[in-house]
């Protein structure tokens, strides 16, 4: 009998305490999420900042997974025609909009025609160029009709920013510049609806309560916009916040190991490069672009200045994980033989013109550091630092053969983790996004293929061998590393993740009291 009692009392302890355990784990409905700026709208198709509110307000047909393989979200099935000149798509049923309203193919017909008819206007339109028509077959089937086969346009829908699906109704009441700038004028599927919305000073979220997926842990999130670096660090160091993002080398390194913190490096899909300028100067040169290759210690570079954060060089044009990716190495570092090509190319002891910003992901140190580099293997070498408006007019608004500089600093990135955004940023000269004039008909004709076939295996192989020529043996840029993802969070966050190009998945987070 004694022992019955003591087992009894036991258990009741027992239960006491893990009652009491349960009790004292409680959660904040409210996340503070710190980013450098601000969204320059919430209208998918004229989005020029990221994904990251985006994907929380608004559902895509589908999406891709870490591996890069595609998912359904707003689609569940998908099939292309046999002549690769079609994707049909079956709809998710049961899904509404944040006011209440059912999704159908008609809200994907409008999310896309607008573009199609208007691409000029809108962001990433160059997504659908190759589309003519978005067929309703009814209210759960679509269909994508095709002037030539597209292989990009799969990871393309999946990724970029105009393909994320608007209510059709709010597309015909709101002009381009009002749809998606108010809580009022923005209506999506996803796991948050907009609440509140102060530009450049702060954006509320509220949980979507109808959503088809899992319904967000955390009630409320919120956006404060800190554009200072330091400032951000700070905020998430006295509790302020509770993730910050994108915050400096030096402050990671800083708070690595600080009490009541965790400091999260990831892959991400950007790099830093900078854009030889191909169309005048001496740059012009193919062997002058391997000389500097060979010139610039780009591991120890990347070592010194972007270590603490885990980053890596650049071993090929796109980032790991993009269709197109295979690690090319590097033109090695040889100061003696890039003296011996630039003498024979004629240029030793010339002046190389360098471009750079400070407000870049540490912009003037690396651009210091390669011009040390240079002076070293026999080049003279001067940094010009340009404020961020006439950085855009001279590099990005002016063409290439008015710029007076040989290299200029650049970011990169492949939204869609494929390599097709390659082509169109720095390697097809007939492409409005290329900034650097390169010009190799071999690369253009490789690069063109792989949009003609939905064959993924067969667009692997020409992105690879494209690639190789225009990172080793006619270098388009000097590219220096691959960037992670950076963030610190207190130690109160729970079940944080981002994905390789910064999208996070606000609804498994929660945040301890």
């Amino acid at each position: 009998m004694k022992k019955l009692v003591a087992l009894v009392l036991a258990s009741i302890m027992m239960l006491s305490m893990f009652t009491m355990a349960t009790a004292e784990t409680a959660y904040k409905d409210t996340l503070v999420y710190a980013v450098g700026s601000d969204q320059n709208t919430l209208d998918p198709a004229m989005n020029t900042s990221n994904q990251l509110v985006l994907s929380q307000v608004y559902g895509t047909l589908f999406k891709k997974d870490a591996e890069g393989k595609l998912y359904g979200d707003l689609a569940t099935d998908w099939v292309v025609g046999e002549d690769g000149l079609s994707i049909a798509f079956t709809l998710r049923e049961g899904v509404t909009f944040h006011n209440g309203k059912a999704f159908t193919a008609n809200d994907v017909k409008a999310s896309y025609d607008r573009i199609l008819a208007d691409p000029n206007t809108f962001t990433n339109s160059a997504v659908f160029a190759n589309v003519t028509e978005i067929e309703v077959i009814d209210d759960l089937h679509v269909t994508l009709h095709l002037s030539v086969p597209d292989g990009s346009l799969m990871s393309n829908l999946a990724a970029i920013a105009c393909t994320y699906i608007c209510d059709a109704d709010y597309i015909a009441q709101y002009e381009p510049g009002v749809l998606g700038t108010t809580p009022e004028t923005t209506n999506g599927t996803g796991p948050y609806k907009l609440s509140y919305w102060e530009m450049n000073e702060e954006m509320r979220l509220e949980a979507n309560e109808s959503f088809y997926g899992d319904i967000p842990l955390t009630k409320n999130i919120v956006f404060k916009i800190i554009s200072d670096q330091a400032s951000r660090a700070i905020a998430v160091e006295t509790g302020e916040v509770d993730i910050a993002a994108a915050v400096s080398p030096a402050d990671f390194q800083r708070l690595q190991g600080a009490e009541g913190l965790n400091c999260i490096a990831s892959l991400g899909n950007g790099m830093v490069l900078f854009y030889f300028n191909c169309t005048r100067g001496i740059c012009v040169d193919t062997n002058v672009r391997k000389a500097i290759h060979h010139a610039v210690d780009i591991e120890t570079l990347v070592s010194s200045l972007y270590g603490a954060l885990g980053e890596k060089p650049c071993y090929s044009t796109v980032a790991p994980n993009s269709v197109g990716y295979k690690n090319n190495g590097r033109i090695p570092y040889d100061v003696e033989k890039a003296k011996q090509m630039f003498e024979e190319a004629g240029v030793l002891g010339e002046t190389l013109k360098i471009l750079t910003y400070g407000g870049y992901n540490q912009g003037v140190q690396v651009a210091e550091v390669i011009a040390q580099y240079l002076r070293e293997a026999g080049m003279n070498a001067e940094v010009t630092v340009a404020e961020e408006a006439v950085f855009v007019d001279t590099v990005i608004v002016n063409p290439p053969t008015e710029n007076p500089y040989d290299l200029y600093i650049c970011g990169a990135g492949a939204a869609a983790l494929d390599a097709d955004e390659t082509r169109l940023g720095y390697a097809d000269p007939t492409s409005p996004d290329s900034h650097n004039g390169y010009n190799n008909p071999k690369v253009s004709e490789l690069l063109n293929a792989t949009t003609q076939t939905m064959d993924q295996e067969e667009r692997q192989k020409l992105f690879e061998e494209a690639i190789y020529i225009m990172f080793i043996e006619d270098p388009a840029c000097l590219w220096i590393q691959q960037r992670n993802n950076v963030y610190i969070t207190t130690d109160k966050v729970e079940n944080f993740s981002a994905s390789q190009i910064g999208v996070v998945d606000f609804s498994h987070i929660t945040v301890a009291e």
